[in-house]
């Protein structure tokens, strides 16, 4: 009697559709909550005098440690609260080799989608589109803690929400395929940021896929890490200048600008898809887990309904969509128009 106490202890509710859409209406909700706060202090700060924190390195990057905790948090709160374990859980340990393989899959990723993302962003260009101006890395100590936060924290966090948690629930109330490109979708509109739109859609729906055929998320992390990784060398080292000399020089003009872009994007997809295949072909078969009694209101999606977890999917959605927006249309207005 004891022992079967203590195994029921152990054991945890089936995870829903509704889960995966509610923690990712809260870590957006607090995402939310956190730029409203920074607003408010830059513009205190501003209106008195100050210079605008929000132009120093160092705060930029505690605001990021902060948002990565809401992710953090948001995850953990609500699978303790819900007593549940995600399918796409961290407890599901990778097949090793399969790290070294995502490393590889991170540097395709970046290189061969680039041109993509670099098309978008000519479009946009093209329509006096003032983008957004990089985190700064003014200094060795802003170089280094920028390189904690978005090579180590933000992977490990962002990753937790929207591939261990929303991809998980995702699985359970759509196609395989739809849950990947609605989980990329999310990513994307997540950072909010219109240039890098396109390339962070493909980078989520990637990272999506790999943890579909791997079962852990602890691959994605990989990728997503080798993604920012790379980033942070291009923007601080001589790295940057010399990847920028060469897509200018494959880009002398439109036609060749156009071939070398859908070159590298089939290539990289292609290159994608083999190792995806081997990391799948090499990773065990998932064990069947134990779950604690069917809940009735859990299952039929609670106080809302069976529905509830497509409403807090869309909600969460809708909202990342019109900040998007926002931010799109701030950066097609005339320079000084907002000051």
């Amino acid at each position: 009697m004891e022992t079967e106490q203590s195994q029921q202890k152990t054991l945890k509710n089936r995870y829903t559709e509704a889960d995966g859409s509610a923690v990712y209406l809260l870590a957006v909700v607090g995402l939310l909550a956190v730029n409203l706060l920074v607003g408010i202090v830059a513009g205190i700060v501003s209106g008195s005098g100050g210079k605008n924190p929000i132009d120093n390195g160092y705060f930029n990057y505690a605001v990021m440690i902060v948002m990565q905790a809401v992710n953090f948090g948001a995850v953990a709160l609500w699978l303790k609260r819900k007593n549940t374990r995600p399918d796409y859980s961290l407890y599901n340990r990778p097949w090793l080799p399969s790290l070294a393989v995502c490393v590889v899959i991170g540097v395709v990723c970046l290189f061969g989608f680039y041109g993509l993302a670099y098309a978008f962003e000519l479009l946009l260009e093209t329509f006096h589109y003032q983008g957004q101006t990089n985190i700064p890395f003014n200094s060795s100590g802003e170089i280094v803690l920028g390189t904690i936060v978005t090579v180590l924290i933000a992977p490990f966090c962002e990753e937790l929400v929207y591939r261990d948690a929303l991809l998980s629930g995702l699985k359970r109330g759509f196609p395989t395929w739809a849950a990947i490109l609605l989980s990329g979708a999310a990513f994307s509109l997540m950072h909010m940021n219109p240039q890098q739109t396109v390339y962070q859609f493909i980078l989520g729906c990637v990272c999506a896929v790999v943890v579909v055929f791997s079962g852990s998320p602890w691959g994605a992390m990989v990728i997503h890490a080798t993604n920012n990784l790379l980033a942070v060398l291009i923007e601080t080292t001589a790295f940057g200048p010399a990847f920028g000399g060469f897509i200018e020089a494959i880009s002398p003009n439109g036609g060749m600008t156009a071939l070398w872009i859908i070159v590298s994007a089939v290539l990289g997809a292609g290159a994608i898809f083999g190792l995806v295949l081997l990391i799948r072909r090499f990773t065990p078969a998932p064990k069947e887990r134990e779950y604690l009694p069917l809940d009735p209101l859990r299952e039929s999606g609670g106080m809302l309904g069976k529905k509830s977890g497509k409403l807090f999917l869309c909600i969460g959605l809708g909202v990342c969509l019109l900040m998007w927006i926002i931010v799109a249309v701030t950066g097609f207005l005339p320079e000084g128009l907002l000051a």
